[in-house]
């Protein structure tokens, strides 16, 4: 059990449940701690990148990872990961992005004594704890500020906005919209808001199309990467470059937007921060420790004027 690839297992659900049983038991014999992690999928740059930062770090503390993640953000590929891991011989559990609509298989969770740490969501469950995310209120009023500034320069203040978010079954979703809105709720702004199913690109750029087609907005606030590409898509299919646009989570698409000033501005989180804390506070949790509830990790606004990393 010493490679890299020894320890690290990305299994589909069901067909391998007698070879997950006998790694894990590997896995205990040799004292490693084995833990199961699911996400939403590694198609998205910044789960593609949380993925590689607990590869990194498991490995570097030596423990057993099992890898559940799925292929999309709906329920059931939130909910099997949680159900199959009672059937392996697991000290933990990290659980990331996931919806408010899974409280029950927390529920089972919690009944088999398997402690949980969440990554990058807001969900209200006692068995779940702590729960680290990214400081989306804060991060939210640092782009209405910056976004504010801009458009007072440019005498469009206050002006109308498009913000586009995620899916409505996820607290991330609605505190970076909140955090937006209410920072701007004193100067008159008109933001019109959209939540994204499942937090599609697809559904993203049909709202971006529409919405720029039938309305002039002076300004946009996209809170996750494929709405913020999106957008971008939107512009340049209508000629809309004065558009003055704010992103999330930078990609190589944004990178490039960012160096072209084709985006004011992008929130980054930080994600590896967010998953060393996962993994202490987990072992924390399986060693009997008490925990808080609640961390929140701050966000980086990178702007044209702060844009030398890109």
């Amino acid at each position: 059990m010493d490679s890299k690839q020894s320890r690290h297992y990305h299994l589909k659900y069901g067909l391998f449940s007698v070879l997950l049983l006998a790694l894990s038991s590997v896995a205990h014999a040799e004292h490693y701690l084995s833990i199961a992690y699911s996400s939403p999928p590694a198609s998205i740059p910044f789960w593609q990148q949380m993925k590689q930062y607990l590869y990194q770090e498991t490995e570097k503390e030596h423990i057993f990872l099992i890898d559940y993640s799925g292929d999309d953000f709906s329920t059931q590929h939130q909910t099997t990961p949680l159900q199959h891991s009672l059937q392996q011989p697991i000290d933990g559990y990290l659980i990331a992005a996931t919806s408010s609509q899974i409280s029950k298989a927390i529920d089972d969770i919690a009944l088999a004594n398997i402690p949980i740490v969440a990554i990058d969501v807001a969900i209200k469950h006692p068995w779940v704890k702590p729960q680290i995310l990214t400081d989306n209120i804060a991060a939210s009023k640092m782009a209405a500020q910056h976004l504010h500034k801009v458009l007072v320069q440019q005498g469009q203040a206050p002006a109308n906005i498009l913000l586009i978010t995620g899916d409505k079954q996820h607290q991330n979703a609605h505190e970076r919209a909140r955090g937006f809105i209410d920072e701007l709720k004193p100067f008159g702004y008109r933001v019109t808001t959209f939540y994204t199913n499942e937090w599609q690109d697809n559904i993203a750029l049909t709202i971006a199309l529409e919405q720029l087609k039938a309305h002039h907005y002076q300004a946009a606030y996209t809170t996750f990467s494929g709405a913020t590409h999106a957008v971008h898509q939107a512009q340049k299919h209508y000629h809309q470059d004065d558009l003055v646009h704010i992103g999330f989570d930078p990609t190589p698409t944004i990178d490039k937007m960012m160096l072209n000033n084709e985006l004011e501005a992008v929130i980054q989180q930080d994600g590896q921060t967010m998953i060393q804390l996962a993994l202490r506070y987990l072992k924390a949790r399986i060693t009997g420790e008490e925990v808080p509830d609640r961390i929140t990790v701050p966000a980086l606004l990178i702007t044209q004027k702060t844009n030398e990393g890109f």
